[in-house]
């Protein structure tokens, strides 16, 4: 069962009573690590005209965070990343991610997509950046996600970004995005731009350098684009 590298990490983070103001005793102190158990349940994926792409087989047995928090806990905001190729134009994209909500009672708000040309098989220039957008799950609210990334994508090697829209403090979870055992392409990246997980890891910096090769997480994330 895929699962998030926040429990599987010895990382435990205190948050201050005092940066929470009258916020309850639960959220007084978040233990967070990059990865959590995680119900796996089968994805009824919508029908789709065409598949453009996809790399959602050989699920490992771990998640990584990509989540955009509450204020209040910015230091933990994290984007994953991973790069995909395109050998014809994709007409009105839509990107289905597979994850999980780990401790979560409800689901994200939206989700934030952000879609960077490649530059030496690394993330580049900004091509799209999405925010708030609506999304389906076909999964009954289990974390995976169909997005409408709007117009067509053109040919080309490309790298995405899904980062869930959640507040902590609602939802007492976190959205974690499942990897995959083998790498297509380039490997995926990561980035906790406050090192709120202690990881070192800023920028986006290749996902197993970041969590480290012991917990069985894949080094590529699992999801697929396909015209509407």
């Amino acid at each position: 069962m895929p699962h998030s590298w926040f429990s599987g990490c010895c990382v435990s983070v205190l948050v201050l009573a005092s940066s929470l103001g009258s916020m309850p005793d639960a959220v007084a102190s978040v233990a967070v690590s990059p990865t959590g158990t995680a119900v796996t349940p089968p994805h009824a994926a919508a029908a789709k005209a065409r598949i453009c792409y996809e790399q959602a087989d050989q699920d490992a047995d771990n998640g990584i965070v990509s989540m955009n928090w509450e204020p209040m806990f910015d230091m933990y905001d994290a984007q994953a990343v991973d790069d995909f190729v395109l050998s014809r134009p994709c007409h009105r994209p839509v990107i289905s991610v597979e994850g999980s909500y780990l401790q979560a009672v409800s689901p994200a708000d939206s989700f934030n997509v952000t879609i960077y040309r490649d530059k030496k098989h690394h993330p580049g220039k900004v091509l799209r950046d999405l925010h708030s957008l609506e999304y389906t799950d076909d999964c009954g609210d289990f974390g995976c996600a169909d997005i409408s990334l709007g117009r067509k994508l053109k040919p080309g090697h490309w790298w995405v970004s899904v980062q869930a829209n959640m507040n902590y403090v609602e939802s007492s979870g976190y959205w974690n995005w499942w990897t995959k055992e083998s790498v297509r392409h380039t490997a995926a990246r990561w980035q906790n731009p406050a090192d709120g997980y202690g990881t070192g890891c800023t920028t986006y910096t290749d996902l197993i350098t970041c969590v480290g090769d012991d917990l069985g997480m894949g080094g590529d994330l699992s999801f697929s684009i396909s015209s509407s």
